[in-house]
């Protein structure tokens, strides 16, 4: 979710920071202003790291896939072990993703 809402139209982005944010997890991001931050983190580093965000047990790292005009229409991710480093999951969820993004053209 969070590599489409940050490169969604801002109008859906306000929609979804003015409804409820239910908190699956303490980790769980639960105020606008910090889900601003991460959708602004996710378009400077082209990756979301999502720690815990739903189960305490995991954790997801996700990039865009682009059609051919750059545009994001999907989101690739991986979910792995919370003990495990995100930053060694990130290369092959960019690797990946940019492939089909090749392939969409």
């Amino acid at each position: 979710g969070l590599v489409l809402l940050a490169h969604a139209d801002p109008g859906l982005q306000e929609a979804v920071m003015a409804g409820p944010m239910p908190a699956y997890t303490a980790h769980t991001i639960r105020r606008p202003e910090q889900l601003r931050r991460a959708l602004a983190d996710v378009r400077r580093e082209g990756v979301a790291v999502a720690v815990a965000q739903i189960e305490d047990i995991s954790q997801s790292i996700a990039a865009p896939v682009r059609e051919g005009r750059g545009a994001v229409v999907a989101a690739l991710s991986v979910v792995v072990p919370v003990a495990d480093d995100p930053r060694a999951y990130v290369p092959a969820v960019h690797t990946a993703a940019g492939g089909i993004s090749r392939a969409l053209g």
